[in-house]
């Protein structure tokens, strides 16, 4: 690993010809000397290589790898598998940081907390619509298990891919890897498995990363449903019921946390129009979790799970689907 270089900033690129320059300049105009931007470009039919390679040529921090199209999970993975930095960054393709926030990473990272992963606040864009994800009341603190998960599952503590830094060597002698093939959520499970191997987590408040939601975006699948989707339900499903997630200490966060999920889910695929039968009866299985018992989290996804567990559940579906 070269020590020269202390942050790899892995984004997988596909079709974001429009994007991409603007999110690749957000980092360019911030200093990269001690850190390395590796794209990986994932089959564009556009002119999304073109332009990474024009700016490439121009700045050498800058690696470009281009590839077959093997899905946004595959990316990060080769983009990972190339990444000399101390600590890695994922980035996607059409979003930025703010202002300083590659100084202030660096100046955070040089004082070395001892944490496999640093979490920061971020926010949200759709359209002019804007919504904070900040946690002043972690602000500044080393958070180590059980109450690092704890946090996190009853949803006291949100993070999302792009607002956290894993230390490398922490990734790889975890195997710690986006799935192939998952098309949904991916993000998600990889950060829980992350959860299920630090030691501790430091967490500030400022808000360095900026999350374009786009009416084209992956992102933009939670609105419809589809068997991608409720794979993806399914994976999550298994990791908080697995044994290192059911411990003592932690397993009614992890319930809750299943049960927030599943909700989620279900009231996604009521409202879509996609009907599959075997999904159906899954759902109706499924329903058995909400029985788990589970701490009391978040008011608004608390409610929602109380009043799934009254519905009729197989009657209404049986007539809507």
């Amino acid at each position: 690993m070269d020590s020269d270089t202390l942050l790899s900033i892995i984004i997988p690129a596909y079709n974001v010809e429009y994007f991409i320059a603007r999110t690749l300049n957000t980092f360019i105009s911030q200093n990269l000397d001690d850190c390395e931007i590796i794209v990986v470009n994932d089959g564009s039919k556009d002119k999304t290589l073109q332009i990474i390679e024009k700016i490439a040529q121009q700045e050498s921090r800058i690696k470009v790898i281009d590839q077959e199209n093997k899905g946004v999970s595959v990316a990060r993975n080769v983009g990972l598998e190339n990444a000399s930095g101390k600590y890695i960054y994922f980035m996607d393709s059409d979003d930025t940081i703010s202002d300083g926030t590659l100084d202030f990473w660096r100046n955070l990272l040089a004082e070395d907390k001892n944490c496999n992963i640093y979490a920061f606040g971020y926010k949200s864009l759709i359209g002019e619509k804007e919504k904070k994800y900040v946690y002043n009341q972690f602000d500044r603190k080393v958070l180590k298990n059980p109450l690092l998960k704890q946090s996190f599952l009853s949803k006291k503590l949100c993070f999302h891919i792009c607002s956290c830094i894993y230390e490398n060597n922490f990734l790889r002698e975890n195997s710690l890897k986006f799935t192939p093939g998952l098309k949904i959520g991916e993000d998600l499970e990889f950060i829980l498995k992350a959860l299920s191997k630090t030691n501790a987590l430091y967490y500030n408040a400022r808000e360095c990363f900026i999350y374009l939601i786009r009416n084209d975006s992956a992102m933009q699948g939670y609105k419809t449903f589809s068997k991608n989707q409720f794979h993806s339900y399914e994976i999550r499903r298994d990791i908080c019921l697995s044994k290192n997630y059911q411990t003592e200490e932690i397993k009614k966060y992890s319930n809750f946390w299943l049960q927030n999920q599943y909700v989620a889910h279900l009231l996604t695929y009521i409202k879509s129009d996609f009907k599959d039968k075997e999904i159906t009866e899954k759902f109706i299985e499924d329903k058995k979790y909400l029985r788990l018992p589970a701490i009391n989290g978040a008011f608004k996804n608390t409610l929602a799970i109380k009043l799934s567990k009254l519905l009729p559940l197989k009657t209404i579906l049986k007539l809507l689907k």
